[in-house]
C-alpha cells in the first residue's frame, strides 16, 4: 500500500542527509511512500528500485547500504526499516498501515490496537 507523505524543509538540510549522494537522498525520501506507518518495507531492492527509481541507471542495493552507514535506515531479518518515519510523519491513526514486519519488531510504534477506524 503507498501513502501520501509530507517532507519538512529542515530535511534538506539534515545532516546525515546531505553527506548521501543525490540518488541515496531521492530513494531515502521516496521510500517513505511505500513504507508501514511503522516505517517498514520489504529489503527487496529490485521492486524498490522499480517503485522509486525505475527510470535511473543505479545499483540500490548500494544505495541502501549508504542509507545505512549514514544511519538513515536499518536494513535486518529482511525488512529495510527508516528508523524516525513514524516520528516525523503525522499518522492519521484512522489509515494506520501496519506490515507483517510490525509484530516482529519491538520497536514498532504502532500495533493493530493504535487503528482508531474512520469517523463518521
Amino acid at each position: 500500500m503507498s501513502k501520501m507523505r509530507g517532507i519538512k524543509p529542515e530535511l534538506w538540510t539534515d545532516d546525515d542527509l546531505i553527506e548521501c549522494s543525490p540518488l541515496a537522498r531521492l530513494l531515502f525520501i521516496g521510500m517513505w511512500n511505500f513504507m508501514c506507518d511503522n516505517g517498514h518495507l520489504a529489503d527487496k531492492p529490485r521492486q524498490i528500485k522499480l517503485r522509486v527509481l525505475p527510470a535511473d541507471v543505479c545499483d540500490v542495493d548500494k544505495l541502501l547500504d549508504e542509507l545505512v552507514d549514514h544511519d538513515l535506515i536499518e536494513r535486518r531479518d529482511g525488512f529495510v526499516k527508516a528508523t524516525n518515519l513514524p516520528v516525523h510523519q503525522r499518522i492519521d491513526k484512522r489509515y494506520l498501515a501496519l506490515c507483517g514486519f510490525c509484530e516482529n519488531d519491538p520497536q514498532s510504534m504502532f500495533g493493530p490496537g493504535d487503528h482508531m477506524g474512520k469517523k463518521q
